[in-house]
Parts: structure tokens; C-alpha cells; sequence
């Protein structure tokens, strides 16, 4: 049995030092797919902090048909978003590259580095969200296709056209950086 799956099944008998050690696994992913999405590392702090809240408020309804990674993303997602629609706002534009990477040595590679690195964050940042969420699920997180599906509550079908279509936007956007 996978060992998240045990952690849960153990704090929904009642182990509370099972939910701490859980919290303490996955707490990190949590923060890092909220902060990539959101594109503020504050927020997704606060992010992490609620989404956990929502695993031990709901941790007497989970049952381990998916992995529990991709239940804990979808409640992660779906705070997202929310945030999102409280707000009334898209992710920052990820102007303060300082808060999220520390800055490279003044040498001209890691100048230009800097620079391809601030402008694809800008460009995931740019994505509609359901792309962004599949982009970053797939490519930081290293969900499969079905496992995106169940998160995002879509088909794999759906997420291999969402990715396409983010991957050929961020084609477009970085041109520049792709041609030299």
C-alpha cells in the first residue's frame, strides 16, 4: 500500500501523528503547484495551509480509489481556482523573479538564463488556467495523463489537447529565445 495511502486510512482511524507526517510529506508539493499556479509565493503558502485544512476536514469521505497525490492536487486545484475567482484576478506576473529564484551571478550565461527563465514563467503565467494546471501537473509534478484527468476532473483526452495547446502558446510566446 502506498505510504500516503496508509498515513490517511491511519488518520481517518483516529492517528493524528499519521496527519502531521502526512502534512509533513507532501506539504511542499503542495506549496510548489501553488506557487507555479498563482505565481506568488505568500499566497501559496496560505494555499497549502487551506488545503490541508480541507484534508482533515474531510478526511472521514476519502476513499483510495486514486492515488492520494491526486485527490490532495484536486483540492489543491480547486483552492486555486478559488482564489482565483475570490480575487477576481489572474496569477502575478511574476515580476519579482527574487521571490521565487534566487538571483544568478552576474555572468552573461546565467544573465541570459535569468532571462528565459522570467520569461517562461511569464508565459505559463499568461496560460488560461485549465492549460496552466495541466502544464504544471504534467511537467513539475510528473502526473501521468489519467492522473491529470482525475485531478483536473476531465478526461486524459481532454488534458493531451489542453497540453497541446499550452505547449504550442508557449511556443509562440518564447519564439525569441527558441530561434537563437
Amino acid at each position: 500500500m502506498d505510504e500516503d495511502v496508509r498515513l490517511m486510512l491511519s488518520f481517518q482511524q483516529g492517528n493524528i501523528h499519521d496527519f502531521e507526517r502526512l502534512m509533513q510529506r507532501r506539504y511542499k508539493s503542495v506549496v510548489n503547484l501553488a506557487r507555479r499556479f498563482l505565481s506568488d509565493p505568500v499566497l501559496a503558502e496560505d494555499i497549502a495551509q487551506n488545503v490541508f485544512l480541507q484534508v482533515f476536514k474531510s478526511a472521514a469521505g476519502y476513499r483510495p480509489a486514486a492515488s492520494f497525490t491526486t485527490w490532495l492536487y484536486t483540492i489543491t486545484r480547486n483552492t486555486c481556482y478559488s482564489e482565483l475567482r475570490r480575487a477576481g484576478r489572474r496569477p502575478g506576473s511574476l515580476d519579482d523573479d527574487a521571490a521565487i529564484d534566487p538571483p544568478a551571478a552576474a555572468q552573461p550565461d546565467n544573465l541570459e538564463r535569468g532571462e528565459l527563465q522570467s520569461a517562461v514563467r511569464k508565459a505559463i503565467a499568461a496560460l488560461p488556467d485549465n492549460q496552466r494546471m495541466v502544464l504544471i501537473l504534467r511537467r513539475y509534478n510528473e502526473l501521468s495523463y489519467e492522473q491529470i484527468a482525475q485531478a483536473t476532473e476531465t478526461s486524459a483526452s481532454a488534458v493531451k489537447a489542453l497540453l497541446h495547446r499550452a505547449r504550442q502558446s508557449l511556443k509562440k510566446k518564447l519564439k525569441k529565445f527558441v530561434d537563437n
